[in-house]
C-alpha cells in the first residue's frame, strides 16, 4: 500500500511542476499577444498589462 501511495504523490508532484511550468511560458505569451494587438493609445493609457485592448490596432 506504501508503495502506491508513493507513486501517486510522485505523479502529483510532478504535474503540480509541469502545471507550474506551464504558466511560466504561457503567461508571457499571452502578455506579448495582448500588448501587440493593442493601438498606441490602449498601449499608452495606463490600462493593466494583462487587459485585452478595446479595438484591435
Amino acid at each position: 500500500m506504501e508503495g502506491k501511495t508513493k507513486k501517486i504523490t510522485k505523479k502529483a508532484v510532478l504535474y503540480l511542476v509541469l502545471i507550474i511550468l506551464a504558466l511560466i511560458w504561457v503567461v508571457p505569451m499571452f502578455t506579448l499577444v495582448a500588448t501587440a494587438i493593442k493601438s498606441k493609445s490602449d498601449f499608452y493609457s495606463g490600462a493593466g498589462l494583462f487587459s485585452m485592448p478595446a479595438h484591435v490596432a
